[in-house]
């Protein structure tokens, strides 16, 4: 079996979620072991039952990993971005923080969120997200223009971390290249699906990357759409998890890094990605 070929072979499990478990392994000198878990499926917000049109569409983790922000969309009820609070305990309901329009949302310290709107009446920060009942206020000083969780890792300004995540892009193509077979980029064929790398996160310290790839069809559609981490320093690839249908099964916004691991959506399911060297 070639390298591209096991590569390949590699790419085709996907997390199992709920009481289940994927781990997924790349082979070489310094392999990446991925341990996937469901945390939840966003089936309610605030004891609101949502309808079967619903979506995460963005994930935004607390640093330490015991709260998520999610930004969901539901259509069948006009929602386009309502703003929720996931506890560690999946058990419980999401929060509902906001009903809709928000467009910014970052961590500005331990335990405090602050999220701006589209209805341009500024700013709103909640102080313990961890409170019985959290409460959202005015906050002047949140600034709507970062989408970031202020996390440096992903900070080109730090010169370690910026030769981290150009080693781990030129990884992500090139594997992308191999598995696929585009030589530069290019599809073989006529009708041949294009994929490329659309985003990359680095993990707290530049550890480690995140990417998000997906192909394009001949109609110009983004489909086919995969996570995956990939080793900077050691090369080595592993996929996180894989859709083959439209992007929006998968999105690119709804992804991730706590100090310790990677957080997606897939649809209203919620997963945490545990990576091992």
């Amino acid at each position: 079996m070639t390298a591209a070929a096991a590569l390949a072979l590699a790419a085709c499990d996907s997390p199992r979620g709920g009481a289940g478990q994927g781990e997924k392994t790349t082979g070489g000198a310094a392999p990446l072991a991925v341990s996937t878990t469901q945390r939840t499926v966003l089936r309610a917000v605030a004891r609101d039952t949502l309808s079967d049109s619903a979506r995460i569409v963005r994930v935004v983790p607390e640093p330490d990993g015991d709260a998520v922000a999610v930004v969901f969309a539901d259509p069948e009820r006009r929602i386009r971005a309502g703003l929720g609070l996931v506890q560690r305990d999946g058990g419980a309901p999401a929060q509902l923080l906001w009903p809709d329009s928000v467009s910014t949302v970052r961590w500005t310290a331990p335990h405090a969120i602050s999220f701006s709107t589209e209805t341009g009446r500024g700013a709103y920060v909640v102080v313990d997200v961890h409170a019985q009942d959290a409460k959202v206020t005015p906050h002047d000083s949140a600034r709507a223009g970062s989408a970031a969780t202020g996390d440096p890792a992903n900070a080109d300004t730090v010169p370690a971390v910026a030769a981290a995540r150009d080693a781990a892009r030129r990884r992500a193509i090139a594997f992308l290249d191999s598995v696929h077979v585009q030589p530069t980029g290019r599809p073989q064929g006529s009708a041949a699906l294009r994929y490329e790398v659309r985003s990359l996160l680095m993990s707290p310290g530049g550890r480690l990357a995140a990417f998000y790839a997906s192909a394009t069809d001949s109609a110009g559609r983004q489909v086919n759409p995969a996570w995956y981490i990939v080793d900077p320093r050691g090369g080595a690839v592993a996929v996180v998890d894989e859709v083959v249908g439209p992007a929006s099964e998968l999105p690119e916004g709804a992804g991730g890094w706590t100090e310790t691991t990677f957080v997606f959506a897939k649809r209203l399911g919620l997963y945490e990605a545990a990576v091992r060297l």
